[in-house]
Formats: C-alpha cells, structure tokens, sequence
C-alpha cells in the first residue's frame, strides 16, 4: 500500500482518503500583518473579562481586590487573544503600578459613542496615604519598573483607537481607551466565509 504523506510536512498538495489530490493553502492571508491565524470573531466582552478570572485569580487574591462591570460590556468583532490581553494589561498596571487602595474595586465600564466605543477600567476604594506613599506617586513613570504600556498601546492603536490614564474622582488611577467603530468590523473575506 502506499504510505500516507507525513503530517505536519507543509505540502502544497495532498491526497484525500480517495486518491483524489486536493490542494492544502499553507500561505497566509495576504495583507495581514503579523498574527495572520487569529482571526476576528464576535467576542462578548463580559464573558471574555469573566473567563479571565483563573488567570487574574492570584493577582486579585494579593490584592483583595474584586473586578466590577457598571454594566454589561457589549458584543464586538476583535481578535479574542489580543482583547485578552489588553483587559488582563490594564488590570494589572492597576492593581500593580498605582497606589493601591485597601480592598479595590476595578470597576468597568464603557459609553457607546458615535464612531467608536471608549472604555474605562477605574480603581474603587479608600487609599490610606502614608507620607512614604504621597511620595512614591510623585516619582516618574519611567522609574517605575518595566512599564507594560507599549504593549498596551499598540493593542489599542490596532483598532484605531487611543488609551489614556488618569485619576478618578476619589484620587485613584483610571484608564481609559477606545475602539474605533470602523476596525470592529469582520473583513471582506470573513464576511464572504461566515
């Protein structure tokens, strides 16, 4: 009998169970940048913060700190992995880079505006500030270890949007960012595959 080709050789051709030579697309997308395997899918954005508790779990646990929705996030085309980390970054630059207050809340939101989504992530609860800590917070950004922001921001600017951070009305860190409305969109091809 004839041996089955090996798996995992990239062949452009491979014979199906019959005979028959189908051909196998091994070349990535055109026009992608890199990440041409993730593709955009419809992301329910409460769930996807919910299913981040496992990995969020021990962060939250040092901290004593909870995560809050304002309202339910909405249901947006996106790359799930890059979300992911973009929610988990933000969280933990929160939590990790700010001041802590004692037993925090991160409360999250979001406004539904007209060409794009803006969503803020704010730190809740009672900061108790030490002399030591009112001088900490004075210190540059840039001595504060390796900071995750870059990474964070180009997430962001991926989908034409912008990210921010500032202080909420009770003094404690906030972060905004928003997404364009036009790059929630699922592309030309994926539309013509769904």
């Amino acid at each position: 009998g004839k041996h089955p080709p090996e798996r995992g050789a990239a062949m452009s051709k491979a014979e199906d169970g019959n005979g028959k030579i189908v051909s196998v697309n091994i070349s990535p997308r055109k026009g992608t940048k890199k990440e041409p395997t993730e593709k955009m899918e419809l992301v329910n954005l409460s769930e996807l913060l919910f299913d981040l508790g496992p990995e969020l779990d021990s962060l939250l646990k040092h901290y004593q700190a909870e995560i809050r929705t304002k309202s339910p996030l909405p249901t947006i085309y996106c790359h799930p992995a890059r979300m992911r980390s973009l929610f988990q970054g933000i969280i933990e630059e929160l939590l990790a880079h700010s001041p802590c207050p004692e037993n925090p809340v991160i409360e999250v939101g979001y406004n539904n505006l007209e060409e794009r989504l803006l969503f803020y992530f704010s730190l809740r609860g009672e900061v108790e500030k030490s002399s030591e800590e009112a001088e900490s917070e004075a210190e540059p950004e840039a001595s504060r270890g390796s900071h995750p922001s870059l990474v964070l921001n180009a997430i962001v600017e991926s989908y034409g949007g912008e990210l921010w951070r500032g202080k909420n009305e009770e003094g404690n860190a906030i972060v905004f960012f928003t997404l364009s409305k036009n790059f929630l969109r699922p592309t030309s091809r994926e539309r013509e595959a769904a």
